[in-house]
């Protein structure tokens, strides 16, 4: 009722005519970035858009390694990176390339080759033959979807015996001469990827940490790029809806919504297949891990938050034999959870409320609510992921929106990533009175 209410509410402000609300269905338009429109059905074939996003610029996944004090965010199509305070914006990630050069004198397995697509070094080789060799990388612009977005031109292939950019003109001539012992390429393949990145997570516990891991659910895979160089592989395939990640050392860690299922994957081992630890879970979103006690805490979008051993082994119980999660908190269904963190040092449990734009968080010695921001006459639009910095103790917590907050937990918060379109903050500002966007999904 509260969400028929806002919709409403804003048709009127906005002067969209809407017939009475028994006979309208309200819904949220999907495209491959997630939802988009949220839309206001009469009748089989009448549909008004009652509150656009196109002009959005949503947050889709946060990360943050505390070491090196880096930010990474995603919106869908580009995993953006920055400090922690918001400066030195870039972009991380804006696609994943696959080039195959093909010809002559490419060198055997083994001896050096320097391959260049763009200005970027590709390192990560997937196969090599003297006369063919291929790489994938990670692009870190943000490239037009254009038919060709890498030209052929902006590669180059080079070993001990010479350099080549693009194509050799008469190559097949040229190597039958037998004169020449540098590379002649024949043809380049180019094939780019547009992953839409979501979740994110980084090792924050490892202080020299150099890969973080991303969810594309529009191609149903985990990703796993350097954070200092090129290097992109997929750990993960035919997983549609990652809703969490965690790494800690070699072991990943994810949820899938659909399967009700938390599964753990050995990056350590190349062959690994992804074991399921935590199962007949209710729509499983965020997941955090306490490396200390090696406990799990994974939320169900229904508004419970269960704790499970990191291993997937069970607890002890006297009424039942065995069991393999215990509830920490129960909500109320409307909360609709999302993201989760925890302070181990300090024993604390944060998480995010998107049905009732809250971030919340308890002593796990107490069980007892507290909100942390959302709190009356304050502006909180469906918040998404939360982080808690092993150094500072400040929470960081994104808004679907695009924002991205910072601060002492008892203090007011700074946007420190603020890429909120007017129309939203027009929506929320509008008679100095709060308009919160409440979560559909």
């Amino acid at each position: 009722m509260m969400m028929v209410a806002w919709l409403v509410w804003l048709a009127a402000v906005w002067g969209i005519p809407l017939a009475g609300c028994a006979n309208v269905v309200y819904y949220q338009r999907m495209d491959g970035a997630g939802p988009t429109d949220v839309m206001a059905r009469f009748t089989d074939s009448q549909a008004t858009i009652v509150a656009g996003s196109s002009a959005w610029n949503k947050i889709l996944g946060m990360a943050v390694h505390d070491e090196n004090a880096k930010l990474y965010w995603s919106d869908g199509h580009v995993i953006w990176r920055s400090n922690v305070d918001g400066t030195s914006r870039e972009v991380f990630l804006g696609a994943v390339a696959r080039v195959t050069w093909k010809g002559y004198n490419f060198g055997a397995v083994g001896t050096p080759v320097a391959l260049t697509v763009l200005t970027q070094r590709c390192l990560s080789i997937v196969s090599r033959t003297p006369t063919e060799v291929t790489c994938e990388m990670r692009v870190n612009s943000a490239l037009a979807a254009a038919a060709t977005p890498i030209k052929a031109a902006s590669v180059s292939i080079e070993t001990e015996f010479g350099h080549a950019r693009g194509t050799t003109d008469g190559a097949d001539d040229l190597f039958a001469s037998k004169a020449f012992t540098k590379p002649l390429v024949q043809s380049v393949s180019i094939q780019v990827t547009y992953p839409s990145p979501h979740e994110l997570a980084i090792d924050n516990v490892d202080a020299n940490a150099a890969w973080l891991y991303f969810a594309d659910p529009d191609h149903g895979t985990i990703y796993q790029t350097h954070v200092h160089d090129s290097r992109v592989r997929v750990v993960a395939a035919r997983e549609w809806s990652v809703r969490g990640l965690s790494i800690f050392g070699s072991i990943l860690r994810y949820s899938v919504e659909s399967k009700g299922t938390v599964f753990a994957l050995d990056m350590a081992n190349a062959t690994a297949a992804p074991i399921p630890i935590v199962v007949k879970l209710t729509s499983p979103r965020g997941i955090a891990l306490d490396h200390i006690h090696a406990m799990l805490y994974v939320v169900e979008r229904g508004g419970k938050i269960y704790r499970a051993q990191a291993d997937g082994m069970r607890f002890p119980n006297r009424q039942r034999d065995m069991v393999q999660v215990e509830r920490v908190l129960g909500l109320s269904t409307f909360t609709r959870l999302h993201g989760v963190a925890v302070d181990v040092a300090n024993g604390v449990l944060y998480w995010t409320e998107c049905g009732t734009n809250v971030v919340g968080r308890t002593l796990l010695s107490s069980m007892e609510r507290q909100v942390v921001a959302g709190r009356p006459n304050s502006v909180v639009n469906w918040p998404r992921h939360v982080h808690v910095s092993r150094q500072s103790g400040n929470v960081f917590f994104s808004e679907y929106g695009g924002r991205i907050w910072t601060g002492d937990a008892t203090a007011p918060f700074t946007a420190v990533v603020n890429d909120a379109s007017a129309s939203m903050v027009e929506t929320n500002a509008m008679d100095h009175r709060p308009v919160h966007f409440f979560a559909l999904d």
